[in-house]
């Protein structure tokens, strides 16, 4: 029988599975991150955002070098710093704000999706409360192994829905979204990396700010 990892051992393992989903799903000649793993998926503005604050972490951990993740970071900012702001049916935004969904190569919008803002965080519950949800998703491995696949956790899976000759349904490919927050999330709760980046960026705190944001650590 296989030996159970360590929480440490499973935590270092599950983020790396997440991060290796924005090496696949890259593409690099212009820097964007198809929103799943299914065939022929758009881009999703949201998923480059993770993208853009997994390659910090990826650097940390010594998945890829600096100078890769700069060359990945600075192609996307570069294509959509060039990319047509018209708010036409065939640009990429209007004035700043992207197209939530646009198509891989050409950057043209698809499925009359709307304006959106590239994503740089989201909310999980391990940094949070971590005795809690630490221990959910260790049972939840435990019962429904199949509920990680590929070595990423799948976008959603129902075991109600469980037969007697399988386990519980898994929805197909992987979302760049769940990805993203399995990275940034885990490494929140151990080193707050992704915090002390958002903190001693002077742009974001102005940003917040002019935003009317006060209080806590702004």
């Amino acid at each position: 029988m296989d030996a159970v990892p360590s929480d440490e051992g499973l935590l270092d393992h599950m983020q790396r599975a997440a991060f290796g989903y924005f090496l696949q799903a890259l593409n690099p000649a212009n820097g964007l991150i198809a929103d799943t793993s299914r065939e022929n998926s758009p881009c999703s503005i949201a998923v480059v955002g993770f993208a853009l604050s997994a390659y910090p972490v990826a650097v940390e951990h010594g998945w890829m070098t600096r100078a890769d993740a700069v060359d990945r970071s600075l192609a996307a900012l570069r294509f959509f710093q060039h990319s047509d702001q018209s708010g036409s049916p065939e640009a990429t935004g209007c004035k700043g704000f992207y197209y939530h969904f646009l198509d891989m190569h050409t950057a043209v919008r698809v499925w009359r999706s709307e304006l959106s803002m590239i994503d740089t965080a989201a909310l999980a519950s391990l940094p949070f409360a971590p005795e809690i949800a630490w221990c959910a998703a260790r049972n939840m491995l435990h019962r429904y192994p199949e509920m990680l696949s590929a070595e990423q956790y799948a976008s959603s899976f129902n075991p109600t829905l469980a037969s007697a000759d399988r386990g519980a349904w898994v929805s197909a490919g992987h979302f760049g979204l769940d990805q993203g927050i399995v990275v940034m999330m885990i490494e929140n709760h151990r080193t707050q990396l992704i915090w002390r980046l958002m903190r001693d960026c002077p742009y974001v705190v102005t940003g917040l700010r002019r935003a009317g944001f006060r209080g806590g650590w702004l």
